[in-house]
């Protein structure tokens, strides 16, 4: 293995500079720190190509290797083993939602995210005796669509708008999406 994807979504309800601090502050914090080196890329969506206009995400690269004086040298083994990667992501995917809800909170944004499991969310809601936000809660993960149906979906959406015509998905998976979506519009109201 000669590099380490990591994918982050990012808030849109965040400023292009924001988004960048928040990014660059959590790869200095969490792999700079840890001796590897990163690459960042920062995504924009483009409406033009039928991309959600909340898509803000960011690709980060770093190294396997730790980066000395001397170039790359000893294994960044930490995140890969089995008695330690596992609580190290846990712990990273914790930190990234801090580090977004406290942007969030400096943009006057009342948003939050939460990385946990909805399972360990509710567990927590029932346990503080919230059961309002328990049963708000008490529903499947949001279906991903994958790259490939997103953007057949993310086309006909934008063919339907244009068009003036009622969206039907046409792949399987965008069927799935769009009857979870119409089913939370519903409980919404």
């Amino acid at each position: 293995q000669l590099a380490r994807e990591i994918n982050l979504a990012l808030p849109h309800e965040i400023s292009d500079d924001e988004r960048r601090e928040l990014v660059l502050g959590f790869v200095r914090e969490q792999f700079v720190a840890r001796g590897m080196v990163a690459d960042v890329a920062i995504h924009q969506p483009v409406p033009e190509k039928g991309d959600d206009r909340r898509n803000h995400h960011a690709h980060i690269l770093t190294t396997t290797r730790v980066m000395s004086a001397d170039g790359l040298t000893d294994k960044t083994r930490i995140l890969d083993a089995a008695s330690t990667g596992g609580p190290e992501i846990e712990a990273m995917r914790g930190v990234w939602a801090e580090l977004q809800n406290h942007a969030l909170e400096l943009a006057g944004q009342v948003e939050r995210v939460d990385h946990r499991s909805l399972e360990v969310q509710r567990e927590e809601a029932l346990s503080l005796g919230d059961v309002l936000k328990a049963e708000e809660l008490d529903r499947e993960p949001e279906l991903k669509l994958g790259p490939a149906a997103n953007a057949i979906e993310r086309r006909e959406h934008l063919a339907a708008e244009v068009e003036g015509r009622e969206y039907e998905p046409l792949t399987q998976r965008g069927a799935r999406v769009h009857a979870v979506r119409q089913a939370k519009a519903m409980f919404a109201e």
